[in-house]
C-alpha cells in the first residue's frame, strides 16, 4: 500500500493520495495540512476567554462555542461552562452556590460583566416576565397560534346551533369542529 503523499505522515492512503485524515481536512479546508482547531492549552482561563470575545461599545459578544439557546460555552477545568459564568468568575470572583448568573441585556451571547447579576432562579424567572419575555405555556383561545375563530364568532355558532356543511363552510370550519365548539370540548371557557 502506499503512504499518504503528506512528506510528514506514514498513513496508508484512503483518496487522492492521502490518508483519511489529510483527505478529510482537504475536503474540509482544501489544505490536507490545514489544522482543525486552534488550540489555547498554555493560555490562563481569562486569556483563553478573552480569546472569544468581540466587546462591542453595549455588549460583549461570545464568539466561541454556543448551545442551542445561544449562550456561550467554555471549557473550565475539562467541563464545559456557560460563558457568562465564566466572565462572572474572572471579573467578580466565585458564583455563591445555587445561584444563577443572569442578563440585564437580554442578549443570551453578551458576556459583558456590567450586563450580568446574580440571583436565583425565581430572580431569573422574575425578571423575563417583567420584561413580557415569559414563554406562553398552554395558550388557548384567540391566543392561540393556532385558532381559525374568535370568541364572538364562537358565540355567533352556538347561538346558531347549526352543523349543516353550508353553516360550517360559511365560518370556515370543519363539521366536527364546529360540533366540538357547540359540545364546549372546544373553546369551553367562552361564556354565552
Amino acid at each position: 500500500m502506499k503512504e499518504c503523499k503528506v512528506s510528514y505522515c506514514d498513513k496508508n492512503v484512503f483518496s487522492l493520495g492521502l490518508c483519511r485524515s489529510h483527505y478529510r481536512n482537504q475536503k474540509l479546508y482544501g489544505d490536507p495540512t490545514a489544522a482543525r482547531q486552534i488550540q489555547h492549552h498554555n493560555l490562563s482561563l481569562k486569556e483563553r476567554f478573552f480569546k472569544y470575545v468581540s466587546k462591542g461599545s453595549d455588549c460583549w459578544e461570545w464568539l466561541g462555542s454556543k448551545d442551542n439557546n445561544g449562550y456561550g460555552k467554555i471549557r473550565v477545568d475539562g467541563k464545559p461552562e456557560l460563558a457568562s459564568r465564566t466572565s462572572w468568575r474572572i471579573h467578580y470572583g466565585d458564583i455563591p452556590k445555587g445561584l444563577c448568573v443572569c442578563h440585564h441585556c437580554d442578549n443570551p451571547s453578551c458576556v459583558n460583566p456590567e450586563h450580568l447579576f446574580v440571583g436565583t432562579q425565581k430572580d431569573n424567572v422574575i425578571d423575563m416576565k417583567n420584561k413580557g419575555r415569559e414563554r406562553k405555556v398552554g395558550k388557548s383561545g384567540e391566543n392561540h397560534n393556532l385558532a381559525k375563530v374568535t370568541e364572538e364568532i364562537v358565540k355567533k355558532i352556538r347561538l346558531e346551533g347549526n352543523t349543516s356543511k353550508e353553516y360550517c363552510d360559511s365560518v370556515g370550519l370543519s363539521k366536527s369542529a364546529v360540533h366540538s365548539i357547540l359540545t364546549r370540548k372546544t373553546w369551553a371557557h367562552v361564556q354565552d
